[in-house]
């Protein structure tokens, strides 16, 4: 559920009504011409004001949800019928939603992920599906690096250690990234980064996986890197059994699609008996289930997530509590910098789609044929 809130800040704001009879009850129809439906929260905000200082001749509303999850239900109770564009923060974008929304061209989506959209539902519809990998890019590689060396270096331990007036007396012995070996899972926008980062700056082995890089896949989204820009760097791509066999840490940036549902379970985990699992991507694409077991056995040396299957998590999942796992809640690629960055590529690219151009990161190519 949530309410639409007609917007006064920018000068650009305009909003068209006509009025029609209805000489049946006598009553006025009020029909709102406004172009763009900016959908978010108040926990997860978009910059509005960013967003519309961007745009040239379009006119917004903003829809908030009351929740901020992800898969937050748009309401019916909200008149979709009159945007031509819809700029989703948080909401689920079903076939439902392009029903109601008949006159819609674009629907641009603030991060990486696109799994709360209906990618079949928009491309037979006509309309163009757009995200913006780059925007959260920056703090999901931080974030990752963080976990790993949280994990690596034993940081919440050490702090806990200080916090209690024990110094160490040569028990705080940590690790090093620089010689291990890293797994990367995905390389993506996000996932390349965090290659060849960990292989350049950090001194790290790494390991990749991405069958759409290697050319077992084919796909016109993916892939963004070439495998011989990869193996330039030092990076060795190869399936995703031996990656988890020969890892140290692996770490996930996949989206989330049936392929990759579930692509990590109880094979995986004992193949990296001893050694770290991370994931900022999408909780589904690990075996929940898999993970509470290989962490209550102990098989893992430590789990960092800032991802989980069900969002919030159920206060009772074991994860939670368990030693070794440490866990974020969802807020990798929410920096600081985020919310003014993907207004502003979102506004390019809606204004693109708007004005009869193609833009970039188009998630359902087949939508042009």
């Amino acid at each position: 559920m949530g309410i639409s809130e007609s917007g006064t800040e920018s000068n650009l704001w305009t909003t068209y009504t006509g009025y029609l009879q209805n000489f049946n009850n006598h009553s006025l129809i009020s029909i709102h011409m406004t172009d763009i439906a900016i959908v978010d929260s108040s926990k997860r905000k978009v910059d509005i004001k960013t967003f519309q200082n961007e745009l040239v001749g379009f006119s917004t509303d903003r829809i908030a949800l009351s929740s901020g999850d992800i898969r937050a239900t748009i309401g019916e109770d909200i008149d979709l019928s009159h945007y031509r564009a819809i700029y989703v923060r948080v909401g689920e974008i079903t076939a439902d939603v392009f029903d109601r929304a008949p006159n819609l061209e674009v629907v641009a989506t603030c991060g990486s992920g696109y799994d709360h959209i209906d990618i079949e539902a928009a491309t037979e519809r006509g309309v163009i599906v757009t995200h913006t990998p780059e925007a959260p890019a920056t703090g999901v590689i931080e974030h990752t690096f963080g976990l790993i060396f949280s994990l690596v270096h034993r940081f919440p331990e050490m702090f806990e250690l200080t916090r209690c007036g024990d110094w160490g007396e040569g028990q705080t012995i940590v690790g090093e990234l620089d010689g291990r070996t890293l797994g990367v899972v995905g390389l993506g926008t996000i996932g390349s980064k965090v290659a060849t980062i960990a292989s350049d700056v950090f001194g790290a082995d790494v390991l990749a996986h991405d069958p759409y890089v290697t050319g077992e896949l084919t796909s016109d989204v993916y892939p963004r890197v070439s495998e011989a820009e990869m193996t330039s760097r030092g990076i060795e791509l190869l399936d995703k059994e031996p990656l988890f066999q020969r890892s140290d840490i692996v770490t996930m940036h996949v989206p989330l699609t049936d392929r990759t549902h579930h692509m990590v379970s109880t094979r995986e985990f004992d193949a990296l008996e001893g050694d770290y699992f991370i994931n900022t991507s999408r909780g589904e694409v690990v075996n929940e289930q898999a993970l509470i077991e290989a962490a209550d056995k102990r098989k893992l040396a430590g789990v960092g997530l800032d991802v989980m299957e069900s969002e919030p998590p159920d206060p009772s999942n074991p994860l939670l509590d368990a030693p070794n796992v440490y866990i974020t809640p969802h807020v990798a690629g929410g920096t600081d910098g985020y919310a003014t960055r993907s207004a502003r590529i979102n506004a390019e690219r809606i204004q693109m789609t708007l004005e009869d151009g193609k833009p970039d990161y188009v998630v359902n190519p087949d939508v042009f044929n």
